[in-house]
């Protein structure tokens, strides 16, 4: 029987499925890196410009003048040591050589090190601010001619004095919150609820509370990276599957669940290409030659499919989903304006002449490559499935443009 041949491929070679199994995981591992790697890429431009700051060199510039000034200064000290490390965060590199486990650890370092200069530069601004004030200040009292021409603005604020313990509790907790994204928001937080309010004995027990509570937050940041790791093995899948700019789940609940889906769909369209290859490697043993790259033109548009010569008029169409049903027909080339009684006859002896073939295809497959076709729904061959494709091969069309275009050249 060989009208419209329906079915759902399996495959039931154990041996080979864990043979998939390995190439996919070492595809979605190649995908992961190339995807960590872009990544990281980005982030050595963003470290870049935020280690070439100008604004940098300006401090050391006033850093230079505010020591003759204020040598004491707590804060010029803080601003100094900002200063540095900023400096030094430009001659720190990240491997990119590794797994994705390896290349995900140079992101996280990368990303850290990235969060920290972004702070490092709003401490920088802070403490500029303040290290003016002091050496306005000192200006006022001292007069100093030298640091009345340096490029300073002259406030003429006076600042309140601070004693030493509560700016060391309050710089300590800066340098907590140097890693945090909300920065600016935390500190100025901070500013006002805390450093406005009480007394001294009320501010530090208020700051030791707070740098209590951000140690207590850094230690489940492993939630962190464990979502982080997630969604890097599935935008590494997403770009198998060509999915890119499909949105990334917001919690570790959420990217189980999406890794498994994804799995699953990676899984069916491996198997499916599997399949498909082993089709064409049986159809090119029996002598059937594959229309390679042929567009099936309709109401929807071009289609790209694989179509099997058959005949000097007719083709076997072979689709399959990606869930593995597939279908078995002989079609006629053309149109279906040009399909008559006759050609219809002729396509139902087509069909009939096709059927061994089909039997011996789905024993190729079970027996060579352990491909079963289960739930089969076989059709008789009748000239009411007579159909024609308009289908035409892209070597055919190219060949048919480039003599186009000759033929207007001469």
């Amino acid at each position: 029987m060989s009208g419209p041949k329906y079915s759902k491929a399996n495959i039931r070679d154990w041996q080979r499925i864990r043979q998939l199994e390995r190439e996919l995981a070492a595809q979605i591992e190649k995908s992961k890196c190339s995807q960590i790697l872009k990544d990281i890429r980005q982030l050595e431009k963003d470290k870049k410009r935020y280690c070439g700051d100008p604004f940098v060199s300006d401090c050391e510039r006033m850093a230079e003048e505010a020591r003759k000034l204020i040598p004491e200064s707590k804060t010029l000290w803080k601003l100094e040591e900002t200063i540095a490390a900023i400096r030094a965060a430009s001659f720190l590199a990240c491997s990119t050589e590794g797994n994705s486990d390896t290349l995900l650890q140079s992101f996280r370092a990368f990303q850290s090190q990235i969060q920290k200069l972004k702070n490092n530069l709003s401490l920088l601004r802070e403490f500029k601010k303040l290290v003016v004030a002091e050496g306005t200040a000192a200006l006022q009292e001292r007069r100093l001619e030298a640091f009345m021409s340096a490029d300073w603005t002259d406030t003429g604020e006076k600042i309140d004095t601070i004693p030493q313990d509560l700016q060391e509790l309050y710089y300590e907790l800066l340098e907590h919150l140097a890693a945090s994204d909300d920065y600016e928001q935390e500190k100025q937080s901070i500013d006002e609820t805390i450093m406005r309010v009480g007394d001294t004995d009320y501010k530090k027990r208020q700051l030791a509370l707070r740098i209590q509570a951000i140690e207590v937050e850094q230690n489940r940041s492993q939630n962190t990276i464990e979502l982080l790791e997630k969604l890097q093995e599935l935008r590494g899948m997403y770009a198998l599957l060509g999915w890119e700019a499909k949105e990334l789940p917001a919690s570790i609940e959420e990217a189980d669940i999406a890794v498994k889906e994804v799995k699953t769909a990676l899984e069916q369209k491996q198997a499916s290409k599997y399949v498909a290859e082993c089709i064409h490697k049986i159809f090119a043993e029996k002598g059937y030659a594959l229309l390679e790259d042929s567009i099936v033109t309709n109401l929807s548009g071009q289609i790209e499919k694989d179509y099997f010569v058959f005949g000097e008029d007719s083709l076997i169409n072979v689709s399959m989903s990606e869930k593995g049903q597939m279908l078995f027909e002989v079609v006629g080339r053309g149109t279906d304006a040009d399909m008559d009684a006759s050609r219809a006859a002729q396509l139902e002896a087509e069909m009939r002449r096709f059927c061994p073939d089909y039997a011996e295809i789905r024993e190729a497959l079970k027996t060579e490559y352990g491909i079963s076709l289960e739930e089969e729904r076989l059709c008789a061959p009748d000239r009411k499935y007579a159909k024609a494709v308009d289908v035409v091969s892209k070597r055919e069309e190219r060949r048919v443009r480039t003599e186009k275009k000759r033929y207007l050249n001469d």
